[in-house]
């Protein structure tokens, strides 16, 4: 299992209300109906404030009063703006209190606004995203919102995942896949699909498709991230693209092949070269006019914060350190997966970014989950 992160909005105590959760219907893959609903759902997002700035000391000290039964700590912690002003976040493995069985699900989402929390729950207590019959889970790696009348489509990127035993890195990474929720205004998320965009494959060899989703225009961008035979721990980067309303169905991508967008994903190069390359999940977003990739410089085992910055998301990309430092572990002793909020009100010419943490002992995660919840810090804005 992989570092735990939640983001959560504005330095303040952390608040929910007290009407009745309200329930949507999601059907499962097996057909089954499964509600999902928030847990102490939030105001109306009129109320957030988005003059007011956010620190990160702020989401630090926010971040160690943290405490809902079915999250405890979770990695990844991506991030959309919703069209209604809300912010939604997406997370991988995801800590509960004892009260659960198991207390490890796959992945869970949260709904922001202002300083209040509600968590999307299932009538189970499950993952969001449910686990393959045969047992695959679902690690949300990116989203975006496409704002569609009434409220939003989300698109959220899945490593298909089998877990290899106990152990924080005893697992296998098989593929990718696209989850579509739609959300309406002031609403609750409802899962509509689950697509593989490939087959099963347990080569390190292949782009993972998805490892960053970009919206830009009609357009939404996916960054594929691999390691290269016999090269670095940095991982090259290819990127794809579908039409933001075919909500990430596989037969509407298309690949970069260096000259043109081409129908075969073998054709798919290089923007950027393993060789001081990012590591397996980042971000990308539009930075004053360029597209920005943020990610750790040298794979997940480097230790620098980089930004690699294009006219385009084909490139041709330029990188900088934007933080050259090593992060306090809290004990926790991984650190991975830095991803950048952009829509987070940060101060003037800053930019917040989270990094994911986990401690090699699973045993002393589910004992204090404090160990895997994240630190953020603040990077000069490109």
């Amino acid at each position: 299992m992989r570092a735990l992160v939640g983001v959560l909005l504005t330095g303040v105590a952390l608040a929910g209300c007290s009407r009745a959760p309200e329930k949507v219907v999601v059907p499962g893959p097996d057909g089954s109906i499964r509600p999902l609903s928030l847990d102490h759902p939030c105001p109306a997002a009129e109320r957030f404030d988005l003059d007011r700035t956010v620190r990160a000391s702020d989401l630090n000290g926010i971040m160690s009063r943290i405490d809902l039964d079915q999250w405890q700590a979770a990695d990844i912690g991506a991030s959309a703006r919703l069209s209604d002003g809300r912010v939604l976040w997406v997370y991988a493995d995801t800590v509960r209190t004892t009260s659960y069985v198991p207390r490890i699900v796959a992945n869970s989402m949260l709904v922001t606004t202002g300083p209040c929390v509600s968590q999307v729950v299932t009538d189970l207590g499950g993952a969001i995203i449910p686990d393959r019959k045969d047992g695959v889970v679902h690690w949300p790696m990116s989203v975006v919102a496409v704002p569609r009348k009434g409220g939003d489509d989300l698109v959220v990127s899945l490593s298909r995942v089998r877990r290899d035993g106990e152990g924080v890195l005893r697992f296998t990474h098989l593929g990718s896949s696209v989850a579509r929720f739609t959300v309406p205004r002031g609403g609750v998320p409802r899962l509509v699909s689950v697509q593989d965009v490939d087959r099963d494959s347990a080569s390190p060899h292949r782009p993972s498709w998805g490892a960053a989703l970009l919206r830009q225009g009609a357009w939404v961008y996916a960054f594929g991230s691999w390691l290269r035979p016999h090269e670095t721990f940095g991982r090259a980067v290819a990127v794809a693209r579908f039409p933001a309303g075919s909500h990430g169905d596989p037969a509407a991508w298309r690949y970069w092949d260096g000259a043109a967008w081409s129908l075969d994903p073998d054709s798919a190069v290089e923007v950027i070269p393993a060789k001081g390359g990012v590591s397996q999940t980042l971000s990308a977003h539009v930075i004053g006019g360029r597209v920005v990739l943020l990610s750790k410089k040298d794979g997940d085992l480097g230790g620098d914060i980089a930004i690699w910055r294009a006219p385009t998301p084909t490139g041709p990309f330029e990188t900088r350190t934007a933080l050259k430092a090593t992060f306090s572990d809290g004990g926790g002793g991984l650190q991975y997966a830095p991803l950048a909020h952009p829509g987070l009100p940060s101060a003037a010419g800053r930019l917040i970014v989270s990094v994911s943490r986990n401690t090699k002992d699973p045993a002393r995660l589910l004992a204090d989950p404090t160990l895997g919840r994240p630190v953020f810090t603040e990077v000069a804005r490109p």
